[in-house]
């Protein structure tokens, strides 16, 4: 059986229609769900990207990953397997194309992928590709630019005009010089051509950035839920990194979240029409999802583990199967076992496992034992620790003392009576406490590994994106 993953960066799963949102927001995928089999209790590994796929590809937690001094980035450590390293063997073709910079070669995350593209950058090093506008215009260095203004902007409760009108003229350079991410429709063509080569069986996987801010004007227009024009979407982007609340951000979104879903609806037509549809699972998640001012902020920044960055959409179409939803708890880090499942094969050798034999079952009968979720940096470590609707959260002693950065306090929460966990728990769930102690650790005493380095370029448009390292 080929296998297909798709992984959405950013898309929350309160924001999708088979999950419960107002919006027709996930046509595609709610039509998946109705065939195929939904997750209504997926949580992702991280609420960052670089802590997300360690996960996801490789069913390891962030801690385990850590790259040279820089803790915000991570890397699958030499000689561990991957999902896609593991197909390869058992005699898959293996396509990978994605265009994030904080993910690919450099980080190991292209291992077991025959054929690996990152449209947004080029080889180990981190190069960029470069724009054709690029010999028009001067290079204004914006990330740096739009980092320092962010700064600025967000020490006050509205935008001023001297910090707005320069943002503007930012994003219009953006715009005209090339976004700092890459638009579905190209990220999909470049993956189609490449499985149109591809022996079967093959595994593919590709990511899509269209949900991640700062959001493309043309997605929104696509998508058709707000404003496509240009000033009134710059303005609201302004709002949104100065943690101004925005009214509409979330409607913005929720179109960037339809262009993207049309895109799914390509790969699917793709694989239909090639006659291959019935001879393939689909599967599609999110790595993280995005706080949209559920606590006075927008994005996702690390340590932040509140459920709406980790709870994520799962969705899994398998031809011949009913389907159906299941309610228990499934980690992201355990997908490398369903992927297994699918295709036959035995398990990988990996940190994350699942305790059930059978990872597609609607019953909900087994202890699935404890989900695990972590995020690191040079603030100290934040693991989460869950089971059922109890979710303990445990930090290092000096991240606990932070206040600098916007994080989940420890303690344990019981989302079954608090959803959006407001309140800890004054009651103890000591196998969830012990569990996370296990795991968390100072970021001075890990064995990191060498990562490839970025280059000025590189972390130019990571900062774009809004990444601050």
């Amino acid at each position: 059986m080929n296998i297909v993953l798709v992984t959405i960066d950013c898309l929350r799963r309160d924001r999708c229609g088979i999950y419960g949102h107002h919006r027709d927001t996930t046509p595609t995928l709610d039509a998946l769900g109705r065939e195929g089999f939904v997750f209504d209790n997926a949580y992702a590994t991280g609420p960052v990207t670089t802590e997300s796929f360690p996960g996801i590809l490789a069913g390891r937690l962030s801690a385990q990953c850590v790259a040279g001094e820089n803790l915000y980035q991570k890397r699958i450590p030499d000689g561990e397997p991957t999902i896609a390293s593991h197909l390869q063997e058992a005699g898959y073709d293996t396509v990978g194309v994605i265009s994030n910079p904080r993910i690919g070669t450099h980080v190991d995350t292209d291992r077991g992928f025959e054929t690996f593209r990152n449209l947004r950058t080029d080889g180990r090093s981190g190069t960029v590709t470069a724009d054709r506008s690029r010999s028009v215009l001067p290079d204004l260095q914006v990330g740096e630019r739009l980092y320092q203004l962010r700064e600025s902007m967000r020490e006050h409760d509205s935008v001023p005009y001297r910090y707005e009108l320069p943002f503007l003229g930012f994003r219009t350079y953006q715009y005209i010089t090339g976004w700092p991410s890459v638009r579905g429709e190209r990220v999909i063509d470049t993956f189609l051509n490449k499985l149109s080569a591809a022996d079967a069986p093959f595994f593919g996987w590709t990511h899509l950035m269209d949900v991640h801010g700062p959001i493309h004007p043309d997605s929104v227009g696509d998508g058709g839920f707000s404003d496509g024009r240009l000033l009134s979407q710059f303005r609201s982007h302004a709002r949104r990194v100065s943690d101004v609340q925005d009214v509409e951000t979330e409607a913005r979104y929720d179109s960037a979240v339809r262009y993207a879903d049309s895109q799914v609806k390509r790969i699917v037509d793709w694989l239909q029409s090639n006659d291959i549809w019935e001879e393939t699972a689909l599967i599609v998640t999110a790595d993280h999802g995005d706080a949209l001012y559920d606590r006075g902020i927008y994005g996702h920044p690390q340590h932040y583990t509140y459920d709406e960055l980790l709870a994520v959409p799962l969705i899994v179409r398998v031809p011949g199967e009913d389907g159906g939803r299941l309610s228990w708890e499934f980690s992201l880090g355990w997908l490398h076992e369903l992927i297994t499942d699918l295709c036959g094969l035995k398990k990988i050798e990996a940190p994350l496992s699942l305790s059930r034999e059978h990872s597609l079952t609607t019953e909900a009968t087994q202890d699935e034992g404890v989900l695990l979720a972590d995020s690191i940096s040079h603030y100290g470590h934040t693991v989460v620790a869950r089971s059922g609707a109890e979710k303990h959260v445990t930090q290092t002693n000096k991240l606990g003392k932070t206040a600098e950065i916007s994080i989940q306090p420890a303690g344990l929460y019981r989302t079954d009576i608090d959803p959006k966990e407001r309140i800890q728990s004054d009651s103890v769930n000591a196998e969830l406490r012990d569990r996370a102690n296990e795991i968390v650790v100072e970021p001075n005493s890990l064995n990191s590994f060498t990562s490839g380095g970025f280059d000025q370029a590189t972390m130019d448009r990571l900062k774009q994106l809004g990444y601050a390292e």
